[in-house]
């Protein structure tokens, strides 16, 4: 569903446990409440990008770039009135620009990004909810393993492919992209 904006159910058909709101599209997001209840709202910071490595013609060597951090992730039940809006940003990945939510003020960080060969890049972090986690930093198993979002994509361990959605970090790169994932926000009618 990567670069998809969905509005699952809506009003009255809204239940417990019902998705009423995703995107994964980098940019600005909102969401305005059909209903008054309680919503569980959750972002993910986007990856970061890949290190870049190198590669010697003369005879054919190279090594693979450092992987990326993956992003970090903030959760938080917040009470909605009918036509009350939510809003922020969804973080690019490889970008370093975090995910947001204005109110309540909420920040998934991006994953920092692989420095070539010098190093891997650190996990994002996250505020303002009522559970932030850290991303996994990259180059955990391997050098150019691109690390894991918190509760989102998982350890890239493929070198030169993308980061796994959502906020997944870059591998280390010399032919691919290295891209980190993009970030995500989700809100769930809790109650």
């Amino acid at each position: 569903m990567s670069g998809a904006l969905m509005a699952a159910a809506s009003g009255s058909e809204a239940g417990d446990g019902d998705l009423v709101f995703r995107q994964d599209a980098p940019g600005a997001w909102s969401w305005t409440a059909t209903f008054a209840g309680q919503v569980r709202v959750e972002i993910t910071g986007p990856g970061g990008h890949g290190g870049l490595g190198f590669f010697d013609t003369s005879d054919n060597s190279g090594q693979v770039g450092f992987g990326a951090g993956g992003g970090g992730k903030a959760k938080k039940a917040v009470t909605v009135t009918a036509g009350q809006t939510l809003s922020g940003s969804v973080g690019g990945g490889g970008s370093g620009a975090a995910t947001t939510c204005v109110s309540p003020a909420m920040t998934a960080n991006a994953g920092g990004a692989g420095v070539g060969l010098a190093s891997p890049g650190v996990g994002g972090t996250a505020g303002g909810g009522d559970v932030n986690l850290s991303g996994r930093n990259g180059g955990l198993a391997r050098s150019w393993d691109g690390g894991g979002a918190a509760e989102g994509g998982g350890d890239q361990i493929h070198a030169d492919q993308s980061g796994t959605a959502p906020g997944g970090g870059g591998p280390g790169y010399l032919f691919g992209s290295g891209r980190g994932a993009d970030g995500r926000v989700t809100i769930t009618r809790i109650g």
